[in-house]
């Protein structure tokens, strides 16, 4: 799980948004206002910038969930690499940090 801020936040829009559909943003900020992130979400959704065709907004969001996750991943990594060079790895742990040198292609991240 990602720690990057607004993390929350977008997780409850896309869960909200899952359960009840907005067909334009005026509605989210509706529903936003005086909720935590209600203004930072207003702020966004005013912008000129924002993606309107249903297809673009979707790859936006999946390039934007593969970067957060590929963020995660590696600071897991880093956390794991400290472990290890101390020695405390669990056998989980081990099988799951391997798992994350061949995903992210670290290939010298035991400093190898």
């Amino acid at each position: 799980m990602s720690e990057e801020p607004g993390i929350g936040l977008l997780r409850d829009l896309l869960d909200n948004l899952r359960e009840q559909p907005a067909q334009i943003s005026a509605q989210v900020i509706q529903r936003w206002s005086g909720r935590s992130g209600g203004e930072a979400l207003q702020k966004l959704l005013e912008r000129e910038e924002v993606i309107t065709d249903a297809a673009a907004a979707a790859g936006e969001l999946r390039g934007a969930l593969a970067r957060l996750a590929d963020l995660a991943a590696g600071r897991r990594l880093e956390a794991l690499e400290t472990k290890s060079r101390a020695g405390s790895l669990a056998p989980s742990e081990l099988e799951e940090f391997q798992m994350l040198i061949l995903k992210l292609g670290h290939r010298d991240a035991h400093g190898g």
